[in-house]
């Protein structure tokens, strides 16, 4: 057996109206690199498609139009994406989410993507509640993934939308520091179950006081969590 690769931990923050954080074990996730920034463009790119009074946010979609915002981003970072395709799975035969390549016309960065998306409260004070419902919709993805009958280099994706009852002072002081700092901590998940690529979007203080709905339910960020469960070369059914 090789020995497993050492963590090169590579990450970045950005700010947009969206502002965005992403974390990535590159040994495990390569190519990812050039994803997760393309993905954290692409929900920019629909945000700003729309006028704001539309208040229309890529956020709060569930799993499917999630898996196409990350097809999207594969093409963005010069690879390709494939979603819906046919596979064998425990239970016969069936669609698996999403594949991509990642480095055209090599297998290298070949990824075959099981997802799950769950919408998750999300409140200011003490209780990081929102952080468990996280570890537990990955660890969802985890189990969807091991059912998919394939070799090579399965990734378990978990998306999960955060929502507040409604937006005041509090939440937009807490949007404005590293709320999400937590995700980090490798206890939040426990070994061996760290994600190896994450990447946190979220609305602005400033945006999220405007996208609030007065005394609505407002989307006010996306997590994306993803870990490899196998390192053989992949391939398509």
């Amino acid at each position: 057996m090789q020995p497993e690769p050492s963590v090169e931990w590579l990450q970045g923050t950005v700010s947009f109206p969206l502002r965005a954080h992403w974390r990535l074990n590159r040994a495990k996730l390569p190519g990812w690199e050039r994803l997760l920034p393309a993905w954290i463009r692409i929900h920019s790119a629909y945000t700003d498609a729309f006028v704001p009074n539309d208040r229309e946010l890529s956020l709060y979609y569930k799993e499917r139009p999630q898996v196409g915002f990350l097809a999207a981003a594969a093409f963005a970072a010069g690879g390709v994406a494939l979603e819906e395709w046919g596979t064998e799975k425990a239970e016969g035969y069936g669609r698996s989410d999403l594949w991509i390549r990642l480095c055209p016309q090599t297998t290298d960065e070949d990824y075959s993507i099981e997802a799950k998306h769950r919408s998750i409260g999300f409140t200011c004070d003490n209780d990081l509640g929102w952080c468990k419902q996280i570890r537990e919709n990955h660890y969802e993805a985890e189990l969807s993934t091991q059912r998919v009958k394939l070799e090579g280099a399965k990734v378990a994706v978990g998306f999960a939308s955060l929502i507040c009852n409604t937006i005041d002072q509090s939440i937009c002081k807490y949007l404005a520091k590293e709320w999400w700092a937590p995700l980090l901590i490798p206890e939040t998940f426990g070994k061996p179950s760290t994600p190896d690529g994450m990447a946190i979007l979220w609305l602005d203080p400033s945006s999220a006081d405007f996208y609030g709905e007065a005394g609505g339910p407002t989307t006010v960020a996306l997590v994306i969590t993803a870990s490899r469960l196998s390192c053989d070369k992949p391939g398509i059914s």
